[in-house]
């Protein structure tokens, strides 16, 4: 499991992995997800567009995996 970060001042060339280094857009942030992680999104207006026919959220087998996005 791991955890991105995505906040409006971030730039999607960081690695996400810390609020410091967070991405800037929810493409990036949801592109970077695998089954069990985590993104979370802090204070902000996201709007972003979204492909839903190249960009998808990862499924999990399990509750155990779930992936999550979340705002902190």
């Amino acid at each position: 499991m791991t955890e991105y970060h995505l906040t409006k001042t971030g730039n999607d060339a960081n690695d996400g992995l810390t609020k410091a280094t967070a991405f800037a857009t929810l493409v990036k942030g949801i592109s970077s997800l695998a089954s069990g992680d985590i993104l979370t999104l802090y204070e902000g207006i996201y709007s972003d567009q979204i492909n839903t026919h190249t960009a998808t959220i990862p499924s999990a087998v399990s509750w155990a995996t779930a992936t999550t996005i979340r705002g902190a």
